[in-house]
Parts: structure tokens; sequence; C-alpha cells
């Protein structure tokens, strides 16, 4: 039997560690109480090798609905690419009692008669597996010992009695459903810090800070357009300038808000008049007034005008206080590991969730604006990550 500690601050980390177990296993064990993307991202390939040339466990913990859905999604995509017999997920149920939760982070890779079982402090993480200060034991010995058997016990043991359901769409669905309010788990002290750090980079070299002061600027127009829409009795004027803030090559650039304007600017009254009623509001706070507006539309919505063309035209009247929802920012935030909501699922308090958010982005990116972060969003961040 051979002990060993791994830690963070050495250059054998549990990634590096872990990882390299993994690519030589023939079967593997694992289980943990929080899963992100930002390690799961890292830890992909060696499981993708494990699963390729033997079979891999994994049980993830749900409590407080910490582990992120987009981490589940992907190991769903890996066991349906290497198929279920090849790598089986499951997810462990919230206790009944709130003060005991599932809380292991163990891991055990086979490589033929070896065994090599770590257990300690580091979630399956970017903090746990490499960032954070994490320490754990690391044992390699043989099948035949007494303390391979007690490991091998507790396995069964948590099978046995923690009560968990395999990955699917349908549980997945399940826990996104039962996941506590982002109010409650949503911090930017979560963010991802080695992600954003590397997207800063990007918008240096290309030079973003221009091409944001230069949105800055440009805003001002808008915000004349907007006006001048909220007052409009003419349909050939506000279809005029409608087009000019989210038509094709529009100041929102958007292909989206493009294909949906039509019904906006054939119900052109209704629109002007609720664009006036959030330039009434303005006072409000990001939640109250996503609050007020999806209120005055819900018996009779307007449709093409949801979640991303508000966000905008408050984002143009108020760029300090009103950020942009759109698929481009929320992937942004998904991949900082700050989930939220679809644009189209967006309830009022995940619109102050994210408005706070964003404040904390420009704050530590030292952006002018929340138009200036929208536009970092769209130039710095790798879709393809």
């Amino acid at each position: 039997m051979k002990i060993q500690l791994i830690e963070n601050a050495n250059r054998r980390n549990h990634l590096k560690s872990l990882s390299e177990q993994l690519e030589t296993a023939t079967e593997a064990f694992l289980a943990v109480a929080f899963l992100r993307v930002s390690g799961l991202n890292r830890l992909m390939p060696a499981l993708r090798q494990a699963c390729s040339q033997g079979t891999v466990q994994i049980l993830v913990g749900t409590d407080f609905g910490l582990t992120e859905p987009r981490a589940l999604k992907q190991l769903m995509e890996l066991a349906k690419e290497v198929g279920r017999k090849r790598l089986s997920v499951s997810l462990v149920m919230p206790r009944a009692s709130a003060s005991a939760i599932f809380h292991p982070k163990y891991y055990r890779v086979t490589t033929g008669k070896r065994q090599w079982i770590v257990s300690g402090s580091a979630n399956l993480t970017s903090g746990g597996l490499r960032d954070n200060a994490e320490l754990s034991f690391a044992v390699s010995l043989p099948a035949t010992t007494s303390f391979y058997k007690q490991c091998r016990s507790y396995e069964r043991r948590l099978l046995r009695t923690e009560k968990h359901v395999p990955l699917s769409p349908a549980s997945l669905e399940a826990y996104e459903e039962r996941r506590p309010s982002s109010r409650q788990h949503h911090d930017f002290s979560i963010a991802d810090r080695e992600v954003l750090y590397k997207a800063l980079e990007r918008f240096r070299a290309q030079n973003g800070k221009k091409g944001a002061n230069k949105k800055s600027k440009n805003y001002k127009t808008y915000r004349s357009s907007i006006i001048r829409l909220s007052k409009t009795g003419s349909s050939r004027e506000f279809e005029r300038l409608y087009t000019s803030l989210v038509g094709r090559g529009g100041g929102f650039h958007s292909s989206g808000l493009d294909r949906n304007k039509g019904p906006a600017i054939k119900n052109y009254r209704r629109t002007s008049r609720h664009i006036r009623f959030l330039i009434d509001h303005l006072a409000e706070s990001p939640d109250d007034l996503f609050r007020l507006h999806k209120k005055r539309l819900k018996k009779k919505p307007i449709k093409g005008f949801g979640t991303n063309t508000v966000t905008e035209i408050l984002n143009a009247l108020a760029p300090k206080r009103f950020a942009v929802v759109n698929r481009s920012s929320i992937d942004a935030m998904s991949q900082l590991s700050l989930d939220l909501p679809a644009p189209i699922n967006f309830k009022p308090d995940d619109y102050g969730i994210f408005c706070r958010l964003a404040d904390n982005l420009c704050a530590e990116c030292s952006l002018k604006d929340l138009s200036q972060l929208d536009f970092f969003f769209h130039t710095a961040f790798d879709w393809k990550d």
C-alpha cells in the first residue's frame, strides 16, 4: 500500500493526478457533492478515454442547486456518445433533513489489478481540481487488502442508502425545476475568474475598448430614437425608427430582433404606448420594472417584443442600470459558471440578479457601463469553448 498527499499548490494537483489515472483506467467510481462545467471540461478528455476502454460510474449531489445543469447535460451527451453501459451517471436526491447532505469527494480508479483511491476536499469543479487550496489522500493498493474492501463496501452503501435516479432528460428537467432560486445561490464570488481573464485578454487584443466606447457614444442617438418612438402617431415613422434599431444592420445588431420585428411594427400604437410606459417607470429597480412590464403585457403580449427587445431598449435609455439579456449574454454568464434561465423564461427576480452580476462584471473589467458589457460579451467570448 502506498499513501500520498495531493494538494493543488503542487504541480501534481488533483486534476493532473486524476487525469493520469483515468487515462489508463479499466473501471472508475466517482462520488462528488458538486459538479461544475469548469471542472468537467478540464477532466473531460481523460473521462472520455476511461469510458472508451472501461466503465465509469458517477454519483453527483444536487443539494443547494450548486451542481450545474449544463455540466449534467455534457455528461448526458457523453453517455449517449459512449453508451450507457460505459458511463452511468446518477443524481443523488436531497435528504429529508436539511441538516444532512450528500457531501463526499471520493474517486476510485481501477487499472488491471491496481486500485487507486482518493478522498479529501476536492469536488469536481475547477476550484476543487486545480485552483482552490484543497487536500486529499491518495492510496494505491491491490484489491486483496482489507482497506480496498472497506472502500468497495462504502460504495455499495452509498448506492443502497442514498436516494438516487439515473441522469436522463426527465430527471435533469426535474432537478432544474426544484433548484433554489438564483438569488439563493448566485453570487459573483463563484464566477470562473480564469474564463473571465482569458476573455479580457481577447478583448484587449481586439482593441475592444475602442469598440465599446463607440457603442456607448452611439447609444445617445438610440435614446433619441426610442423617445421619438414613444411619441409618434405615424406608422411610417414608427417603422423607420424601429427598424433603425432592431432591423438588419440596426443599432442593436441582432438578427433575431430583425426577424421578429414585424408584429411590433404592425401593432405600432400598442408598442409605442408600452415604450412610453417603460420610459415613465425608469426610476424603478430592474426587477420591479421587469415585473411591471410582464404584468402589463400578460393578457395580450406583443409578439416579438420580448425580453431581448425590452432589455435592449432599457439599456439604451439607462445603460448604467439595465443590462441586455440575450442568448449571447446568457451563454457568457454560463461560461463564467453563473447559470441563469434562457431569456424566454426570465422572471423579474432573474433580471434583478442578472443586472447585479452584470454590475459586478463591469467593475471587474473596468467597463464604463452595461452597454459596453454587452459589447464585451459579443466580442470576447469564444462560443465554441
